[in-house]
This record gives C-alpha cells, structure tokens and sequence, in this order.
C-alpha cells in the first residue's frame, strides 16, 4: 500500500471533511521543465496518459503515482515506546503501540520519527482514490481551491487577478508555500479526488 504526505492542517482539513482534493507533481519532472509546450491528450485515462508535443510530433506517457480506485494511507509524525528505539521502522512489530502528533499516552515514550518512515501497518487514516486527472495548476477552480481544504484568511497575496476569488487566493499561499515548481510557472499536475475510507 502507498503512502501520501500531508501538512499537519491539511490532514486535519481531511478528518474535518474540507479537504477531498489535492493536486501532486509527482512523475512530471521531465514535463515541468517546458511545461507549455506539451498538450495532455488523455488527461482522465486509467493507468498511462499521453502529452504530446506539438513542435517535435512526439508523445510520452506518465503513468500517475496514484490510481483511482487504490486506497492510501496518510503518512504523519509518529512515535512509538522507547524499547523500539533503535528499531527500523520494519522491524518494529505491527501490532506495536503508535502515538502520532495530539495523541497522549504513558506507554509511548520514544523519540519522534519522521513521517515518510510511518508503514501502512501502522498508519490511522486512509483515504480511497475516486478520480485522477491532470491539469495545468493554473486551471483550478475556485470550488476545486475550496475541495482543497484551504481557509481564507487575511494574508498578503500578490492581486494575481484573484480578486473576490478567496479560496484561490489561499490555495496560491498553500501551493507556493510548499512546492518547488511555483504557482507562477503553471506546471502541469495530477489531481486527485478521495474520500476519507477508514480510520484505525
């Protein structure tokens, strides 16, 4: 099972049932160097989608990190009791007891341990892909900016002809204040749409 990270706000946003989108450049780095000289024939295909090249007539297929219909679980801080300290994370059992970040317990006392290490034996929320698209990032909506799981508030946002659009607006900040490949630069992206599946 394949794990996605999310910002501690975001994952909250998800357990809230504000954020059921979330937009990733994960397998377009060769298409984001030149990002407007490519057209997605197939944006919405199962499994493989084709951009062309207009100027050199050739083709190449990506296939998203995430398909529709997988279920993933959500990486996030985590801790679990001291004894497993100089554990790997695949060596410490799966039916071990695991604190995450706002959870307290006098059984778990060990040192915190990065997210991208959480296996999904051990994770506590889970999310079901529904769809998958790609897109320019610039072709979001403000409804889609909503499904985001982003919150106005009174931030200084450059005008970016925004004005009136506060979700936008506050996708802008998120998206900038996490990602390499800047609003600005319009890079292509996935999409993906999920719904919160289970819990531990």
């Amino acid at each position: 099972m394949n794990g996605i990270l999310f910002k501690p706000d975001m994952i909250q946003a998800i357990i809230e049932g504000r954020k059921t989108q979330t937009r990733r450049l994960g397998g377009l780095k060769e298409i984001n160097k030149t990002p407007d000289i490519w057209e997605c024939l197939n944006p919405t295909a199962t499994h493989l989608v084709t951009f062309y090249n207009e100027g050199t007539a050739f083709c190449t297929r990506v296939k998203p990190p995430y398909q529709a219909g997988e279920t993933v679980y959500i990486k996030e801080a985590w801790r679990t009791r001291v004894a497993f300290d100089g554990f790997r994370p695949s060596q410490i059992p799966d039916d071990a007891f695991i604190l995450f970040k706002g959870e307290e317990s006098s059984l778990v006392n060990g040192r915190w341990r990065s997210p991208l290490h959480l296996r999904g034996v051990h994770a506590r929320y889970f999310l079901e892909i529904t769809d998958v698209r790609a897109e320019r990032l610039q072709e979001i909506t403000e409804e889609d900016a909503k499904a985001e799981g982003v919150e106005y508030t009174e931030w200084f946002i450059p005008n970016l002809g925004l004005d009136g659009k506060d979700n936008l607006r506050a996708f802008y900040y998120l998206w900038n204040s996490i990602n390499k490949e800047k609003w600005e630069s319009n890079p292509w992206v996935w999409v993906y749409t999920f719904r919160n599946k289970e819990g531990k």
